[in-house]
């Protein structure tokens, strides 16, 4: 069996990290939070890391399944705020539903260190 490289070998330093997460969350819709924040805790150890490492973090996940693009149900902002309680420190910016050059300039802009959740990415028909 081949034994691929783990995350922990990347040289990741002053580098724009895309990664694809799991943040399908259920969130309360009373208080529009998230009621359960476990899937977001188990990434957190892989954040950390790419962060310790020095990268810069895209990241792009899914929720719920969306009737439209922009639909509010659907909305990865409170796992933007959870995430930005969850790691204490570190900037962490969410990019509203957008185009997908809009996306790619906000990730540009990105320092080491800062995390950038883009919003639902099954908002796009593609």
């Amino acid at each position: 069996m081949i034994q691929l490289p783990g995350i922990e070998t990347l040289d990741v330093n002053q580098k724009r990290v895309i990664l694809r997460v799991d943040f399908n969350v259920p969130i309360d819709k009373e208080s529009g939070n998230v009621s359960d924040d476990s899937r977001i805790v188990k990434s957190l150890p892989t954040l950390e890391l790419l962060l310790q490492k020095g990268a810069a973090i895209v990241i792009i996940s899914h929720l719920g399944r969306p009737k439209s693009a922009g639909d509010p149900s659907c909305s990865l902002k409170p796992v933007a705020d959870t995430l930005r309680e969850l790691l204490e420190g570190h900037k962490v910016d969410f990019a509203p539903h957008s185009t997908v050059e809009e996306y790619v300039q906000k990730a540009k802009g990105l320092q080491p260190g800062e995390i950038l959740l883009l919003d639902n990415i099954r908002y796009f028909e593609e």
